[in-house]
């Protein structure tokens, strides 16, 4: 079984619900208290929303980021997430950056984020395809939007980077994975916003 390290936004997700259900209670409506074609179109709507929801509930299981053994997983994308070997990822760090909606098109907003930085010399791990609207993967920067993870902090960000060196140094004792990690979530999240900025230069 999969560890999970960073869990999806599952209260928006539940808001996500609303519009499907609406659309069902609509639906059943037709299908009980119409006839002959409002009749068919109420069951289509059944159909359609029923995908839906079932679709939002099965996002509510995918974390956002998990743990099997020498691998990160990371879901950023429809389908089976990215495995990242382990050795790969430096640090976890907070960031911020623009929403973007589509590959070209940025959302009005920013939104803080949680960053991870990859190794340099992993070069064929720099970039990859994600759906824009969950985050970006790009010149060796993972970004995850706050507002489709679980709420990011200090705590969680600290949470993550002693689990990483746990796992990276496992003969080191407790007290000194947590001081390391610590002191690496402290000193990237004051480098973050230099970063980032040159990443969306980049990118623009």
């Amino acid at each position: 079984m999969n560890e999970i390290w960073l869990r999806a936004n599952r209260r928006a997700l539940w808001m996500g619900l609303l519009a499907p259900g609406s659309l069902a209670a609509v639906a059943l409506a037709c299908v009980f208290f119409g006839s002959g074609p409002l009749r068919v179109l109420g069951w289509a709507g059944v159909v359609v929303a029923g995908c839906v929801v079932g679709l939002i509930l099965w996002l509510m299981r995918q974390p956002r980021l998990a743990y099997q053994p020498g691998y990160m997983l990371v879901y950023l994308r429809l389908g089976p997430p990215i495995r990242l070997p382990i050795e790969v990822v430096e640090c976890f760090f907070l960031g911020s950056g623009p929403i973007k909606l589509t590959d070209h098109i940025d959302a009005p907003y920013r939104a803080v984020g949680l960053v991870i930085r990859l190794a340099e010399k992993a070069a064929e791990w720099a970039d990859r395809p994600v759906k824009p609207a969950l985050g970006r993967w790009h010149e060796g920067y993972i970004l995850i939007h706050g507002a489709w993870c679980e709420p990011l902090s200090l705590e969680v960000v600290s949470r993550l980077n002693v689990r990483l060196h746990q796992i990276q140094h496992p003969s080191d004792d407790r007290c000194q994975s947590t001081s390391a990690a610590v002191s690496v979530a402290t000193d990237s999240i004051a480098e973050a916003p230099s970063g980032l900025a040159g990443q969306t230069e980049h990118q623009a």
